[in-house]
């Protein structure tokens, strides 16, 4: 549960910078891989830990591929995507990905409409898909 408030936690300053900088500092993405990698390590799966790490290396030579050499993504989103997914297991990296594009395009189509900036600071809808991913279970078990 602690490791779990410190990974909102830092994904929500990561979500802070990109708002209030337009970057997100190299520091706290590397602290949550490091939280992420915790989860598995203090268990003593250090395969799982290994594994979560190459699909996050995975997830990360795509969005490099599809995101920020297209400028769709900058550089400091493709990174806290690929050190967010670390800490998730299982069915919960999907549904993480999943609600984070849906609220990016909430967020889009709500900036286009209101006639604003069409820059989306992707480590809002990141942050927020990480938290309805992880509490949002806690809720349900209520």
């Amino acid at each position: 549960m602690i490791v779990t408030f410190l990974w909102i936690l830092l994904l929500g300053s990561c979500a802070y910078f990109d708002l209030k900088q337009g970057k997100i500092p190299n520091r706290c993405t590397v602290l949550l891989a490091v939280v992420g990698c915790l989860v598995y390590l203090s268990d003593g799966r250090i395969k799982d830990c290994l594994l979560s790490c190459v699909l996050a290396t995975v997830i990360l030579l795509l969005g490099y591929l599809f995101g920020y050499r297209t400028g769709g993504l900058g550089g400091g989103d493709v990174k806290l995507l690929s050190a967010a997914l670390i800490f998730l297991q299982g069915d919960k990296i999907g549904a993480f990905l999943l609600a984070s594009l849906i609220l990016a395009l909430i967020m889009g189509v709500i900036k286009i409409l209101s006639g604003r900036k069409h820059t989306i600071r992707m480590a809002v809808p990141i942050f927020l898909g990480g938290l309805l991913v992880v509490v949002q279970p806690f809720f349900l078990s209520v």
